[in-house]
């Protein structure tokens, strides 16, 4: 299980990742809210798609593991394999 270390209420708290990339922001594909504004440096963190900061909607991961967002004509990641899961913010 990928844990990460973030700060909560002034305490540390391993987070499970389930499979993204450490990152400042929580992200992760456990659960939590859907990321509607990410963060502006994300694709440091992330591959994304060239098209990402096309879309409107939420963030999501490709089947080829790239982030693409919601709201793109044709589907979020219609080059890339289809949607795999939703990317979250505890």
């Amino acid at each position: 299980m990928d844990l990460t270390l973030s700060r909560s209420r002034g305490r540390s708290a391993c987070r499970p990742r389930c499979g993204a990339p450490a990152n400042p922001y929580g992200y992760n594909y456990c659960g939590g809210d859907l990321v509607y504004d990410p963060a502006p440096d994300v694709c440091d963190w992330f591959a994304c798609a060239t098209n990402f900061w096309d879309g409107k909607g939420y963030v999501v991961q490709c089947a080829d593991d790239l982030l693409s967002r919601t709201g793109l004509p044709g589907g979020p990641c219609a080059d890339h394999g289809g949607t795999r899961r939703s990317l979250y913010v505890a």
